[in-house]
């Protein structure tokens, strides 16, 4: 039998006798561990969900904010003007599939809502309506309306909060109320 090299001999202390593993063996087990490791990783990064810009997919998948608009009108002579001020609502679908919008409207303190049936608006999307990957929707009502509903029912602004009703059965609401004051 042969020995070793006497520079390995003296690195890890080899007696000359062979006890060890089979060095094809040896290899075969770790090519095997590396490529089952290989296998799992793939799996599990083709698993998470994404959204189609390559990001991390939102855990709502649709989301709804409000904020205060006041809408810029353009005038036959050429200049422009403002108009009443509104509450706008949007919902933006994160998820890589179309959402259609059943309804929308606000929640109000008491277990009561107010929901919106016709637009506000002539530029508002009418219902029901589809929400592509990616894109937004917005809907409107008028500060006025707002200001009537929270005098004549006693309730603050943050707690009358808007939602959309999604035509798989979820509502979902916005994370703050009325930007009102």
């Amino acid at each position: 039998m042969l020995g070793p090299p006497a520079c390995l001999s003296a690195l890890v202390g080899w007696t000359g006798e062979y006890r060890g593993v089979d060095l094809g063996l040896l290899a075969a087990i770790v090519g095997s561990v590396a490529g089952v490791v290989t296998v799992v990783v793939a799996v599990l990064a083709w698993r998470r969900p994404r959204t189609p810009s390559g990001g991390e997919k939102s855990k709502k998948n649709v989301v709804v904010e409000v904020a205060y608009a006041m809408p810029l009108y353009d005038t036959p002579d050429g200049t422009q003007e403002f108009g009443e001020d509104m509450v706008s609502i949007t919902a933006r679908n994160a998820t890589d599939q179309p959402v259609k919008v059943n309804g929308w409207g606000v929640h109000l303190p008491g277990n009561r809502n107010m929901l919106v049936r016709n637009p506000t608006t002539s530029w508002e999307p009418r219902l029901p309506h589809w929400v592509k990957p990616g894109d937004d929707a917005t809907w409107y009502l008028p500060v006025d309306q707002m200001r009537a509903q929270s005098a004549s029912l006693g309730c603050p602004f943050e707690d009358m909060i808007a939602f959309v009703s999604l035509a798989d059965g979820r509502e979902i609401r916005a994370t703050r109320g009325m930007p009102l004051r």
